[in-house]
């Protein structure tokens, strides 16, 4: 049985739904609760402004795309779904409350809590990612990888490493590889994907 005074709330008000991470699966949830939930408040949080599509970022390492024509504004979600979208970071969670904190210390009440915050990196001692980027995440690092293709010149040697598995996207490093390998076969002659 629920305490007195959450029974009181949950008759009295919508369920309140937040959302941590606004990439693909995120936003989908987040959609998809307005569409298909009735009356539920639904909160996304990311600590970035925009989604900017990893799945895609390859083809503007390879000067095919635009960065700016990979990155998803949340503004549908807002505007056509009704979901409330804050830009900010949630820095704890307390289930037992049923509240996520975010930096700055705004605090925001769930009934229900979606995990979504997409990936992040663990660093190696050593690693300069300004000089040697992953570009595993889309934004300034494929800005930066495909800058460094651009500068390479014919002849040069592009090395790559593969994480040990398991990692999000099987695909994607050789995905990379190739796309990579037919960029420097057109514009780099006698250039080496290794």
């Amino acid at each position: 049985a629920l305490p007195a005074s959450m029974a009181i709330r949950a008759a009295t008000t919508a369920p309140q739904v937040v959302v941590i991470g606004g990439g693909f699966g995120g936003a989908t949830v987040a959609k998809y609760l307005r569409m298909w939930g009735g009356n539920i408040d639904v909160t996304l949080v990311d600590a970035k402004a925009s989604h900017i599509a990893c799945i895609l970022s390859n083809l503007v390492v390879t000067n095919s795309l635009s960065l700016s024509s990979i990155t998803l504004s949340y503004d549908n979600l807002r505007n056509k779904h009704g979901v409330r979208v804050l830009k900010g970071s949630a820095t704890a969670i307390d289930p037992v409350g049923r509240q996520v904190t975010l930096a700055g210390g705004t605090r925001l009440p769930y009934d229900r809590l979606v995990l979504a915050p997409g990936i992040d990196f663990m660093p190696i001692p050593g690693w300069d990612p300004n000089k040697i980027p992953h570009a595993w995440q889309a934004g300034p690092q494929t800005t930066l990888l495909k800058n460094q293709l651009a500068n390479m010149p014919s002849r040069g040697n592009f090395v790559m490493t593969i994480p040990k598995a398991p990692y999000r996207c099987p695909p994607g490093p050789y995905e990379r590889a190739c796309v990579v390998a037919d960029y420097l076969k057109r514009r780099k002659p006698g250039s080496r994907v290794i």
